[in-house]
């Protein structure tokens, strides 16, 4: 029995929780959000507010846009936490692997020899350190940018490298989708990037596999 793969599968259990719980979140604020319109249909006060300006009617429509605008503003900053989590998941485990290549290796050379133990250095490492094929694809390599721009800025792309950023992506699996120069996802989106993250630990755990197995 590989007990890491095991473990892994558990671990990555709870991120497929979060999602099943976004999307419970979701369909019950949409429900809410009809429910409101149609609350807002009904109404038939047409007087104006001297002050606003506005009828009874339009001030429950403005509170409608406005509670919409607010949930999606929470909802992006929680989707982009989640991607982020991903990543340092996948870096987690790679970083784990590193240390049990220069145990199993009984080597002097570390991670730590090729600087700050990011994906990529994580990469090269076992590149160097294992005969075992690990594929460092465009896909993973995306996901390292995509993760970047969220960390950095926060998920938001000037408009002057706006076709830069989306060529990096060229030749993933990952389709980015932009709002006003703001990388969003949805739920759709986060289950892509789970599978692909069970893809990659799925290849990691391959290194723990014993010669019975």
């Amino acid at each position: 029995m590989n007990l890491y793969k095991f473990i892994c599968e558990r671990e990555l259990d709870y991120f497929e929780r979060i999602i099943n719980f976004y999307i419970e979140i979701s369909k019950e604020q949409a429900r809410q959000i009809k429910e409101d319109e149609e609350k807002c249909k009904k109404i038939s006060d047409t007087a104006v507010d001297e002050i606003t300006g506005l009828s009874t009617k339009d001030r429950y429509y403005d509170d409608i846009c406005d509670q919409l605008y607010e949930d999606d503003v929470v909802r992006q900053m929680l989707y982009r936490s989640f991607v982020v989590s991903l990543c340092t998941y996948i870096e987690h485990n790679l970083i784990e692997l590193c240390k049990k290549l220069k145990i199993d290796n009984n080597e002097k050379f570390s991670l730590q020899d090729l600087g700050k133990g990011s994906i990529e250095k994580c990469i090269q490492y076992i590149k160097i350190s294992s005969s075992k094929t690990f594929l460092f694809n465009n896909n993973l390599s995306a996901l390292v940018k995509l993760r970047n721009v969220l960390v950095h800025d926060n998920g938001h792309v000037r408009s002057e490298n706006i076709d830069n950023f989306l060529k990096q992506f060229s030749g993933s699996i990952f389709k980015i989708e932009l709002d006003k120069n703001d990388v969003i996802f949805n739920e759709e989106s986060l289950t892509l990037y789970l599978n692909f993250t069970k893809t990659i630990i799925e290849e990691i755990s391959q290194f723990w596999e014993t010669e019975d197995e």
